[in-house]
This record gives structure tokens, sequence and C-alpha cells, in this order.
């Protein structure tokens, strides 16, 4: 039987029954301690009333099983699903990260193409039904990742990503554009949207043709501008671990972040522009503000387990248990003990009257 939890946050508070565990046991032998000392081992059993050892034992244990079952509940256990037939309705996302060198300065932390993966990452987290693709580029672009449902496999994919995806140096955003275009797999002029992360810098030209190919065939583009506009230098590292920086003509690389071309992409293809590396996720701003909003297209049916709670039942085991451990079950039973005895007392005395009488 596969069992899942809908909340493992509460997890943690079985450790809660551990401790509990341990205090009880010290305030056990403490308490033995303190008796003794008071009034010897042989006088305990006379003086003690109502202090019997193996009933303190029964009650901690009644105690920490009913905490571990409550705890139990709001992990919310589930077992046992039925299936139901879904109709997946999205919008087709593709998502172009630039990955040339440029993209590993630090003025955002911890470097540009971290920080725009970790981006990428907050995105797949609040995707409802849309079909993602992931396109790297550098000097030239390649489709990493086709259009899918499976977030997994996306995310899966991004992490593997680094600045040595694209062999060829530079940052072609008309080629990015051109491929992501091509991962698209129909021609409807719906339904579809780019995004960029990239710092812009630019080294190939034709950005307005590609540009306007994508607002041809409905396509939105959304940028995301990632560095400082007053630039940084561009670490890299030796095989050794030694650190130095990228230079050109011995003096050191400056990179800095082009916003006027991104934002000319964002407003010819009638997207948006987003400056990066501030509070919040930039992508999940666009995607709630622009892309939610879109009109959907129906990309097929598929069954979905819809698992059934069942926190009831150990929320239900640990009351019982509280109950039993606060004693009001075995006032129950010394109660029906004392009925028996003062019934079987009775029952003498008529015997012996009986007798008396014959």
């Amino acid at each position: 039987m596969e069992i899942r939890y809908g909340n493992l946050n509460f997890l943690y508070l079985l450790i809660l029954v551990a401790a509990l565990g341990m205090l009880l046991l010290w305030s056990f032998r403490r308490r033995r301690r303190l008796l003794e000392r008071f009034a010897g081992s042989e006088l305990i059993g006379r003086l003690a009333v109502g202090m019997d050892r193996r009933e303190y034992k029964v009650n901690a244990v009644l105690f920490l099983l009913a905490v571990a079952f409550i705890i139990m509940g709001l992990i919310e256990p589930k077992w046992g699903y039925r299936v139901e037939q879904v109709k997946r309705r999205g919008v087709d996302i593709v998502i172009a990260l630039d990955t040339s060198r440029s993209m590993l300065a630090e003025d955002v932390k911890p470097n540009r193409l971290a920080y725009a993966k970790r981006e990428i990452e907050d995105l797949l987290k609040v995707l409802q039904g849309d079909r993602v693709a992931i396109v790297a580029f550098a000097g030239t672009a390649f489709a990493e990742c086709p259009l899918t449902l499976d977030y997994a496999f996306a995310r899966m994919v991004l992490n593997s990503i680094d600045t040595s995806a694209i062999p060829q140096g530079g940052t072609a955003l008309a080629g990015a554009i051109t491929k992501s275009l091509e991962a698209f797999q129909d021609p409807i002029k719906k339904y579809k949207a780019i995004i960029i992360l990239t710092d812009g810098e630019d080294h190939e030209g034709w950005v307005d043709q590609a540009v306007e190919f994508a607002k041809d065939r409905g396509v939105k583009i959304y940028v995301v501008g990632i560095g400082g506009t007053e630039g940084s230098l561009i670490p890299i590292e030796d095989e050794r671990g030694d650190r130095s920086y990228i230079k050109e003509d011995g003096e050191p690389v400056i990179s800095k972040l082009n916003v006027e071309i991104l934002e000319k992409i964002a407003v010819a293809s009638e997207g948006d522009y987003i400056q990066g590396g501030g509070a919040g996720s930039a992508l999940q701003d666009i995607y709630r503000e622009h892309i939610v909003p879109m009109e959907k297209k129906e990309l097929g049916t598929g069954e979905i387990r819809r698992y059934e709670n069942r926190y009831q039942l150990p929320l239900l085991i640990g009351t019982l248990l509280l109950i039993l451990q606060q004693g009001f079950v075995a006032t129950l039973v010394e109660s029906g003990r004392r009925l028996f005895r003062s019934s079987k007392r009775q029952d003498r005395q008529e015997e012996q009257v009986e007798s008396a009488t014959a």
C-alpha cells in the first residue's frame, strides 16, 4: 500500500516525543531518589500511596504514544486513491538562458548564471499545466529541453546547464529568439511566450529581424535583464582552482548590462522587460502578470490520482490514548471492581443471615 503525506513540515515534531520521553524518565528517577533519601527504600511502598511504578510507566508510555499519533495526524497521511480524468490547458513557454561567460560576473549573487537558474527553478514551482522548453545560448543557441509538462525533467536539464553548454562564445540574442521560435510545435499565433534571461551583451546583430519574425508569429517576448549597468569583472578558475579574470588585449573585461537592447526587444514584441536581481522573483512576476491571463489551449487529457486523507485515524487514536492516560478508563474499571466487591459482600451477608435464621 502506497502512503503519501500532505505536510511533512510537522515531521520534525517527532523530536518532541523523544525529548518528552527523556524528561519523563528523568522525572521518574529523580522522584525515586528523593523518596529514598527521605524515607528509605523499605518505607517507600508504605508512604508513596498511589505512586505505583508500573502505573507511572504505563501512563508515560500512553502519553508519548498519544503525542506521536497526534503528530502523525498533523503530517496528513494519505492512502487509497481515486482516478480522475482532467483536461490540461495552458500556454507554451520557451525559456532562453544566456550561458555566455559574461554570465559568470558576480554583480548579482552568487553570479548572473546561478541567479538566472534559480529564477527558472522558482518559475517551475508555480507553473499550472503549461508546457515549458529550455534553450541555452551563447555564440549560438541549442534547445536543451523540448516542450514538456514534465517539470522534474526540465529541472534536471536546467541543473546540468553551465557556461560549457554552448562551446561557441558570444551572446547571440537573435539566434536565441530564432531557436526559441523553432521549439514551438504548431503554427497557431496564440498560446505562446518566450522568456529570455540575459545580460544583453549582443555580439551578433540582426536582432530586429528576429523580433519581427516572433511578432509575426504572435509570440510575445519577456526579458529579464541580469547584471548591473556599472559593469563587473568576469572571474574564471583554472584547473588548480586559481582565480583570475577574463582579459582582452591585456586589460580586464568589464561586462555591463545592456538595458537598451533588452527593452527594445520587449517593446517591439509587445512583451515586457524586468530588471532582475531585486526582491522577489522576476519570472514569477512575469508569469502571474502576463502569462496567466493569456488565452490557453487544450494540451490533452490525462489521469490524476486523488489520494484520500487519513489524518482522522491517527488523531482519533491519539485522542483515545490521552483519555486512557488521564485515567478515565482506570476509574471506570476501579468503579466496576468496587461494585462487584460490594455485590459479593452483600451476597455473603445475606447468606450469613439465612444460615443464622435456619
